[in-house]
This record gives structure tokens, C-alpha cells and sequence, in this order.
């Protein structure tokens, strides 16, 4: 193994990364006996995970809290952490396990509300897994470091800091499975800021493992980065070279070689600056991925989806919040979409017969509606078994018969690029569509069975709290329509339309004093500003209408089209009888302390509550109550622990039993 091509945390958990196995893919067999691929993404949450050391985790929680010393206002932050840590942490450390196996089932997969137990148990136990390296915090969708992780110094100190950073225990653990003493080059796919720190941590240790190793980066961060290329050379005490654009080319080169001097695309770092080699750039067509490097058992899901490209890029180009024309990558050859379907086919049939998945994620900017509808007709027509979803534009073609198509050839889920429900606003973006076109397409996927997940943001420059409120009744109107929601604030991504027309849109951009910022902040003239909309979207988070597109949260997007197509109605459970017996939940506990947990302040007194550690519910109680539940576990009927007290008392307490029922507190002992 003369070359290793390495995937960093956090990646997607459900499917091996597309990237480093779109370059194997591109070598001749005799080129990739040089070259190993691994997916340290996978790797890293196993190594958070592990029940040892998560009960290590729950040991430093428990003796936190049992500190007098920290319970003062100025840990109140901290302590509050610990504390949601503390509380379930006995049950995450007694059900990862499960909760990891039955994720791989697809049983699981048939109910939201199991799902919903397994993936909260995941989500909850990285969360505890982070509690050593407090404010440092891990989940599945990223790793949220302390300081400000565009400054460029706080990513340095943060890559070398022990006591904050647990890549590197991971790392230093892990390292001998990636470099052995045949190990020339180690390549680097970074895919967006968040793993600038990732990286850069791997970078320290390697060279420390093995000075001589000649480290390569590569990845989409780089792409982003292109008109700004003098910003390479403050990754020159780090890697060796750069490959901001498509990396099958070099990597190619490099095989042959054993050189990075003179590859094309390849930019050497000579004395600490990055230079292009002046050579003619070749223009690729891409190949099929090679995954034989990775473990499909490793992944957390019942049904691998694989990663595809078509490389069509966004066919639309033209919105007024993206950069796409920006970080195009003009090395790759574009495809004729007319007989596009045919190359997927061909492309998915090869991936099926040697993988057995048949499961895709489409992974351009957008899928056109051509390719869609031919590639649809050709599976249903002859009768092939493969799935597929990706991301889409609402446009007119999507009729009726258009959508039944879809689905009948393998369309499970579209992602679609919503971004606000009012029609100014669409039109200010140069969307190319509009609200009523956007709720009939809805409802039409939906009568056809296919899952729906618009994905949109607020405070697009000159957008109103008023018309941001349509966006939010649009998706009031479709909920019965929509299975998932992806939404954000407004960023202003440097090279977009409305970057370089900021006066069009009424802004002003200020001064970005952070090399690694990818966007900027501006000022408004009209709308809402950033720190309204940002408002605006907390606001969302808690309305009682889309609050289960919260609640049903799922670990990645490739579990959708796994899950079924309706989310469980929020129906109450029947009526609660007072001569019945009962009994707390056995997921429930109770527990005292002296930390207010819903006013976030500490008290001179005990507070009580009681906590459901399945769902993660806790419920703030009177020691009254407490008394009650507590008798109820002895057995007998509601009447008999109520006769004691007053009428006033029995009415309240009663009202309270019947909530805590509601909730699934208590339960019927005749069902346990």
C-alpha cells in the first residue's frame, strides 16, 4: 500500500463517501493494487460510541455535579450540559449496543416512533460521549468545536489541543491502520470548513507517526476557495500539495509517477508557497466508483444507499444565493443529458451486480427533469429493481402523470430546493417558480406515494417577518405532504448575485476579517436582518404545528425513504380511568436536585422530577405527586392514593396523573 485516500469525521454514517471511491474508480487495476481507501468518518463514531467509554464518560458527569463548587452561576452553562448528560446517561450506557443493532434492522425502519427511539439514543450517547472535552461537542452531522472555527489561529490551537479535541485519542489510536511502513502518500478529502480542524489534527499526527509521509488535500473545500488561491499558502507548514478540482487526474498521475512535481491540477507546495505547474489541464469523464475498500456492515443502516454523481452539475444556474458558477469544476467533462439515463442504468446495473445495493443517492445540484423522467421509464418499463432519490426543482413538468411515473421507476424522495413560500421573494431569487406551482407539486408527489423534503431558508435580503410567515403556512399547508424539512438563515456566500449586486438587494457587506469564512456578513435597508431571521427561525423550532419535523429527527437524510411515508398523528392515547391500576413506565425514574432544569438556575431548595429516558422527556413534579407515583408502584387504584388528601389537592393531582398518562409516565400495569 503505497498510497492511502482517507474520508475524515463527520461524514454521512449510512453510506461510504463518494469522493475518494470516485478516484480509485478512475485508476487501471494495476494503479489501485497502489491505493487503499478509508473512511475514518465511520471509524470515529464507533470510537465514541463504545460502552466503556461512554460509562467514563457518565463517571466525570456524575462527579461534576457532585462538586458544591460547581454550582455557581458562572458554570451554569456547563453544569446544565452535564446535568441532560447525567440524567439518561445509566440508560444510554445500557442501550447503545441495541440501539446500534436494531438501527442495522430493518424492522426498526417500519415504525417512526421506533426509529425515533434508536436514533435519539445515537444522537444522545455521542453527545455524553463529548462531556470529557466540554464545550467540544459531537453528533452525527458534525463535531462543534470551542472558539470561532473560521479564525485560522483557534483552528491551530484547537487541531493541538488534547484536552478539547478527542480526534486525537481517535487518531493516534487508529493511525496504524491507514499508514504502514509502505505508506508514501496520504491524501485528504476535506468537503467543507467544519473538517478544516479534523484535518489538520489527522496532519500533526501523521507527521509525528511518520515524518516523511507526503500529505496531499483535496476536496470541495478547496473548490470554494478558488479565486482566493494565495489562501493555499497558509496550509503550507501542513500539506505538500493541493488538488482543488477533480482529483481522478492527478491522483493518476501520481500512481504512475511516485512524483508530485509536473501533475497536472496538482498545486506543489515549493518553500511554502503552492504553485500550479503550467501544463495543460485534461478535461475528465468520470467512472464508475470503486466502494471494495469498505466495510457496508460498519455503516448505521438496514439499506446501504451508495453515493452517485452524474456530473451534471445544477442545470438551472441562476439563483441569486448560490455561487455555483463560482466553484464549477470545469475539469469534468458534462454529460449529453438526453442519453444520460442510459449511463445511470448502465452505471447502477455495474454497482448492483458487485456491491448488491440497489439503493441510490443522486448526489448533483440538481437532477433535471429529462434525466428523471427517461431514467424512471426505463426502470418501470423493464421491470428493474433500483431506487433512487436526489435533489430537484419545482418546474411545471411535474404533472399527475409525470410524478406516477417517478415513482413507479424507483423515485422514493425528492429533495426540494424550496427556499421561501412567497412569491416576491421566489422571484427576487430568480427561482423560476412560484407558491402555487410549489403546493400543487406537493400534493402531487404525495398522491403518488413519493416522500417530500423541501429544504428552504429565512432573511434573504429584503424578506419581510411577514413574508417569511408564508413560508411557514406553505409548509402548515403540506404537512400532510412534506415527511422532512431542511432549513437555515440566509448566508451571504461570496461570489452569488447578490454578492456582487449589493445594492440591487438593498445590503451592505462588511468587512470579512476571517481568511476561512466562506460567506459574509452584511447590513440591511429593508427586511429582516441576520440576528431577526435567525430569531425568526427559533421561532419555527417550537411551533406546535411543525413541531414533529423536529421531534422525528433522522440520523441522515438516506433513512427517509426507509421510513414510512406518513409521520405518526399526534392522537391521544384513551381515556384514563381513575378505578385502574397503574404504574410508572419502566423507562421512568425519578430524581432530586437542586438545579432548576426548565429556569436554568439553581435553588436553595430540592426541585423533583421525573424522567423518561426513552424518549428523553423530563417532567418537573410536586413532592405530592412524587408520593403518589411512588405508592402507585405498590399496586392499587388511583382512588386509593388520593382519598387522603383534600378535594382541591385531589382534583389537582388527578389532572396531573392524567397528563403524565398522556405522556406515557405511567401505563396500565395490566400491559407491563
Amino acid at each position: 500500500m503505497r498510497i492511502s485516500l482517507v474520508s475524515l469525521p463527520i461524514s454521512d454514517i449510512t453510506s461510504p463517501p463518494l469522493g475518494i471511491a470516485q478516484i480509485k474508480g478512475y485508476l487501471s487495476d494495476e494503479e489501485k493494487k497502489q491505493l487503499k481507501l478509508f473512511d475514518l468518518g465511520i471509524e470515529f463514531i464507533y470510537y465514541c460510541l463504545r460502552k466503556s467509554t461512554l460509562i467514563k464518560s457518565l463517571s466525570i458527569t456524575r462527579d461534576f455535579l457532585n462538586d458544591e463548587n460547581n454550582k455557581c452561576d458562572k458554570n451554569l452553562k456547563k453544569y446544565r450540559f452535564f446535568f441532560e448528560c447525567a440524567v439518561d446517561g445509566e440508560y444510554l450506557c445500557n442501550n447503545i449496543n441495541s440501539a446500534i443493532k436494531l438501527i442495522k434492522n430493518h424492522s426498526t425502519y417500519l415504525s417512526w416512533n421506533r426509529y425515533k427511539s434508536c436514533a435519539s439514543i445515537v444522537e444522545r450517547a455521542l453527545k455524553l460521549f463529548s462531556i470529557p472535552y466540554y464545550p467540544t461537542v459531537v453528533s452525527c452531522r458534525r463535531i462543534v468545536f470551542p472558539g470561532d472555527e473560521y479564525d485560522f489561529h483557534n483552528i491551530i490551537e484547537i487541531a493541538h489541543d488534547r484536552e478539547h479535541n478527542p480526534l486525537i485519542g481517535f487518531y493516534e489510536e487508529y493511525i496504524s491502520e491507514f499508514i504502514n511502513d509502505d505508506t508514501v502518500f496520504l491524501g485528504i478529502s476535506i468537503n467543507y470548513s467544519q473538517q478544516i480542524i479534523a484535518a489538520l489534527t489527522l496532519v500533526s499526527i501523521a507527521r509525528k507517526y511518520k515524518p516523511q509521509i507526503r500529505i496531499i488535500a483535496g476536496g470541495a473545500f478547496f473548490a470554494s476557495f478558488r479565486e482566493k488561491r494565495k489562501l493555499y499558502n497558509r496550509f503550507s507548514d501542513f500539506f505538500d500539495a493541493i488538488i482543488p478540482n477533480a482529483g481522478e487526474e492527478p491522483w493518476k498521475n501520481i500512481t504512475q509517477t511516485g512524483q508530485l512535481l509536473g501533475v497536472s491540477g496538482c498545486w506543489v507546495n515549493i518553500n511554502g508557497r503552492f504553485r500550479e505547474p503550467e501544463i495543460n489541464k485534461k478535461q475528465i469523464k468520470r467512472g464508475l466508483p470503486d466502494f471494495d475498500d469498505f466495510c457496508f456492515e460498519r455503516y448505521l443502516t438496514s439499506e446501504i444507499v451508495l453515493p452517485y454523481v452524474m456530473s451534471v452539475g445544477c442545470y438551472w444556474g441562476k439563483c441569486a444565493f448560490c455561487s455555483y458558477h463560482s466553484y464549477k469544476d470545469n475539469s469534468v467533462k458534462r454529460p449529453s443529458l438526453e442519453k444520460l439515463h442510459n449511463k445511470i442504468l448502465y452505471d447502477f446495473h455495474k454497482l448492483c451486480s458487485k456491491y448488491g445495493v440497489n439503493r441510490f443517492f443522486i448526489v448533483d445540484e440538481a437532477i433535471p427533469p429529462v434525466v428523471a423522467g427517461n431514467l424512471a421509464k426505463e426502470i418501470y418499463e423493464n421491470k428493474l429493481p433500483y431506487h433512487w432519490y436526489g435533489e430537484m426543482r419545482f418546474e411545471k413538468v411535474f404533472n399527475k402523470l409525470f410524478t406516477d411515473d417517478l415513482r413507479k421507476g424507483g423515485c422514493d424522495l425528492i429533495l426540494w430546493g424550496l427556499e421561501s413560500g412567497n412569491d416576491r421573494v421566489l422571484s427576487k431569487m430568480l427561482k423560476g417558480t412560484n407558491k402555487k406551482e410549489i403546493n400543487d407539486i406537493l400534493e402531487k408527489c404525495r398522491n403518488s406515494d413519493i416522500r417530500s423534503m423541501p429544504m428552504f431558508f429565512f432573511g434573504f435580503p429584503t424578506e419581510t417577518k411577514e413574508e417569511a410567515l408564508e413560508t411557514v403556512q406553505l409548509l402548515k399547508d403540506n404537512a400532510l405532504n412534506i415527511q422532512y424539512i431542511g432549513v437555515g438563515t440566509f448566508a451571504l456566500l461570496q461570489g452569488c448575485p447578490v454578492y456582487e449586486n449589493p445594492k440591487e438587494f438593498q445590503i451592505e457587506i462588511k468587512m470579512n476579517s476571517r481568511e476561512l469564512k466562506y460567506f459574509n456578513d452584511y447590513s440591511v435597508d429593508e427586511g429582516m436582518n441576520q440576528e431577526e431571521a435567525e430569531a425568526f427561525l427559533n421561532n419555527l423550532y417550537v411551533d406546535k404545528h411543525l413541531k414533529k419535523f423536529f421531534d422525528y429527527k433522522v440520523l441522515s437524510w438516506n433513512h427517509l425513504p426507509l421510513l414510512p411515508i406518513n409521520l405518526p398523528n399526534d392522537t391521544l392515547k384513551k381515556a384514563f380511568c381513575l378505578n385502574n391500576e397503574y404504574m410508572l413506565s419502566k423507562n421512568c425514574q425519578f430524581f432530586d436536585t437542586d438545579y432548576d432544569w426548565f429556569d436554568d438556575l439553581f435553588c436553595y431548595r430540592n426541585v423533583h422530577y421525573v424522567f423518561n429516558a426513552e424518549n428523553r422527556e423530563v417532567f418537573r413534579i410536586s413532592k405530592t405527586l412524587e408520593k403518589v407515583l411512588k405508592r402507585l408502584e405498590m399496586g392499587g387504584d388511583i382512588f386509593n392514593q388520593l382519598k387522603d388528601y383534600d378535594e382541591n389537592v385531589q382534583i389537582k393531582l388527578f389532572n396531573d396523573l392524567q397528563y403524565l398518562y398522556r405522556e406515557g409516565i405511567i401505563v396500565e400495569r395490566e400491559k407491563c
